[in-house]
């Protein structure tokens, strides 16, 4: 139970470190058009650990869903997170913030 608990903590703690950065950066003049490249960049920070962690713990599990599967699962959350890096550029954190968790209730109901 400790485990968990200190794995959530650290779940909000990065979290809250992320969104408070990310809006330092659309502050930043001239970055306000630039959701799609941030979302290149982080896409690309993911893939390289990935590969890493791949590399790393060399145990290959076998995929038991087609790989289609995964590719629009990819899709989708590329797709998530560049949508919502180009929204930071035109809302401010509260208000993303409020549309998150509306969309959590939508989609819980």
């Amino acid at each position: 139970m400790a485990n968990f608990v200190l794995t959530v903590a650290w779940v909000l703690v990065f979290g809250v470190i992320h969104a408070y950065m990310q809006e330092l950066m659309f502050k930043l003049e001239g970055f306000k058009d630039m959701g799609w490249f941030l979302t290149l960049i982080q896409f690309l920070c993911y893939s390289s650990f990935s590969f890493i962690q791949t590399k790393l713990f060399k145990k290959r599990i076998r995929p038991r869903i087609p790989i289609k599967n995964y590719l629009f699962i990819a899709f989708l959350t590329v797709s998530t997170m560049g949508f919502t890096n180009a929204a930071c550029g035109y809302l401010n954190y509260p208000t993303q913030l409020m549309f998150k968790s509306e969309s959590l209730q939508l989609w819980s109901a």
